[in-house]
């Protein structure tokens, strides 16, 4: 079996708790991006990477782009966790703005619906979700759907969209990639 591991970083916990999803259906370890040593990457064949988006920001993608460079050798997959609906946002914008073009070409990348508790938010990050939705409401130019209009809604409380199955692509991938590894002879790239 190949040696995955799934590294994340979270704020609110969306993203940590699909990387535990992520984890148990691979049987891989899970760790937090500040407790990772150099020892852990180096072993694994596969790097799953876990980022939750704030305002346009993935979280620790400073440190994935480190890691990125570190182990080219690696078969990475990242996955963010956000709120936007992942069939309906182009999410191209945010990751040109948090990567560099040549680190993540050929990386699949996965975007997953998050929580959101409004009375846990920072005040920064409140502000902002404030400043979003008035800029959401003002784009009359922009159709909004019946998931965008919950949203909106629900604006202040809690939101919570993470589903177990939205994992199910990500696994499907790993599993696939391993499957063809071993078809190749091989154990990882």
């Amino acid at each position: 079996m190949m040696k995955c591991v799934v590294v994340y970083t979270t704020k609110y916990g969306s993203t940590g708790k699909y990387a535990e999803y992520i984890g148990n259906l691979l049987k891989c370890p899970v760790i937090a991006s500040e407790d990772v040593d150099d020892e852990l990457l180096a072993s694994a064949e596969v790097i799953i990477f876990g980022s939750c988006l704030l305002g346009g920001e993935m979280c620790g993608a400073d440190q994935c782009q480190e890691w990125l460079k570190r182990y080219p050798d690696k078969q990475w997959i990242i996955y963010t966790v956000g709120l936007f609906n992942p069939n309906l946002t182009n999410f191209k914008e945010v990751l040109e703005q948090n990567f560099a073009d040549d680190l993540i070409e050929g990386v699949p990348i996965f975007h997953l619906r998050g929580a959101i508790v409004y009375k846990r938010l920072l005040l920064t990050d409140r502000i902002f979700s404030k400043g979003q939705k008035e800029q959401i409401e003002s784009l009359d130019a922009v159709p909004l759907g019946k998931a965008e209009h919950e949203l909106l809604a629900r604006f202040g409380t809690t939101i919570d969209e993470k589903d177990i199955a939205m994992v199910m692509p990500l696994i499907k991938w790993v599993q696939g990639y391993e499957t063809s590894q071993f078809d190749q002879g091989g154990h990882g790239k």
